[in-house]
């Protein structure tokens, strides 16, 4: 993984370099020096090193699926600032975009308790002071590792915005399909079923949930 965004420009890039027979010594080494961490677990304190490995784990997947519906927001931004239809996005989310700002609420409010909780224990002083610290470990992981890759990105690209402008967003790279591509493929898809329905209905009547899961499939498929 290390050794993929060191080659896509993410990560610095002396971590792409590889021996003649392939094999990628930096990321290994920088692999198994965190690998090497996990020891502590056993000889420092009694599992107060495995806690602290678990907060960082848990903090920076937390902060992971925040930003993940953020750039989900963002991106729905964009979409909308080029002119283009969400109705043409291969696949939308129903409930959007509620679920990603009810994704980063509940994030944060993870986030809180978790630090309030660090303070139940019972400890006071220097111990209450571990106690939060432990917790919040993986903040300083997460934002150590964006303000690098900020840096990063000034030196190896000035001028180049860290975040791509909206209307500057690629959509067509890649795409399943092209502007209005998935209108039309759509209307051809409803044309189909509508057309199974109907020869369907005629001879059994759709009823009950069979209607209710047709209606919801027409609202978000």
């Amino acid at each position: 993984m290390l050794l993929s965004l060191a080659r896509e420009g993410t990560a610095p890039y002396f971590f792409a370099w590889v021996t003649k027979g392939g094999v990628p010594v930096p990321a290994l080494l920088l692999t198994l020096a965190f690998s090497a961490l996990t020891f502590l677990a056993t000889i420092w304190g009694e599992g107060v090193a495995f806690t602290w490995f678990i907060n960082l784990t848990g903090i920076s997947a937390l902060f992971t699926w925040i930003a993940i519906a953020a750039i989900n927001l963002r991106f729905r931004r964009a979409f909308a600032a080029q002119g283009r239809p969400l109705s043409d996005l291969p696949f939308r989310a129903p409930f959007s975009p509620f679920l990603a700002l009810t994704a980063i609420t509940l994030g944060w409010l993870m986030f809180a308790a978790q630090g309030w909780a660090s303070t139940t224990y019972g400890d006071t002083g220097i111990e209450l002071a571990k106690d939060v610290l432990a917790v919040y470990i993986g903040v300083a992981l997460f934002f150590g590792i964006g303000i690098g890759f900020a840096v990063h990105h000034k030196i190896t690209k000035p001028g180049v915005p860290l975040l791509v402008p909206l209307l500057e967003c690629d959509f067509e790279t890649g795409a399943v399909w092209g502007r209005g591509g998935g209108i039309a493929l759509r209307k051809k898809e409803e044309l189909r079923l509508t057309a199974e329905q109907e020869g369907t209905e005629e001879k059994t009547p759709a009823k009950g949930l069979a209607v209710v899961w047709r209606e919801i499939k027409r609202a978000f498929w």
